[in-house]
């Protein structure tokens, strides 16, 4: 897997696209799917409104165009 460093921007636009394609009447998705894809959608929106954009790192996933995040480790 290769993953490059992406902007909260970049990171929220990508979960709106796959928002959209899971809402749209696209053929090929196995049984279930555009529902589980919808709930990591709204996950991952809820994890970083809870924890502040500020404090997570953004990545995408080249190979499959997936969003990820991860919180920003901080030295105490």
């Amino acid at each position: 897997m290769a993953i490059n460093q992406i902007t909260y921007e970049e990171y929220m636009k990508k979960i709106d696209e796959l928002e959209k394609r899971y809402r749209s009447d696209e053929k090929g998705f196995p049984p279930g799917a555009k529902e589980k894809g919808l709930e990591i959608c709204e996950k991952f929106r809820r994890e970083v409104a809870e924890g502040g954009p500020e404090n997570f790192e953004y990545w995408i996933d080249t190979l499959y165009g997936l969003p990820m995040h991860k919180p920003i480790k901080r030295e105490e």
